[in-house]
């Protein structure tokens, strides 16, 4: 991987060096919340996801908070967005 790893740690670290910003001081907050949308990943393939996983971890690390599952398609239809219709009748 050398110097441009894929991870938010390192590439903090180098934005750091180059710009003497400390970025993970930035974007630490107890108001981030990462939302993961299960009901539109769930037809995705693992592999895919299993990519995506390792993203979210590293940006749960990152940034000092962890996910929160979400079911857009519920949400939607228990708040009534479009009526009486589902998220796919909607859209």
């Amino acid at each position: 991987m050398g110097f441009f790893s894929r991870t938010a740690q390192t590439a903090a670290a180098t934005i750091k060096a180059m710009t003497e910003v400390d970025m993970s001081k930035r974007f630490c907050s107890s108001n981030i919340t990462i939302l993961y949308p299960t009901d539109l990943f769930s037809s995705w393939p693992p592999e895919y996801l299993s990519v995506t996983d390792r993203f979210i971890r590293q940006l749960e690390d990152f940034l000092h908070t962890k996910q929160s599952l979400i079911d857009i398609g519920s949400k939607f239809k228990v708040d009534r967005v479009a009526g009486e219709d589902s998220m796919q009748e909607y859209l």
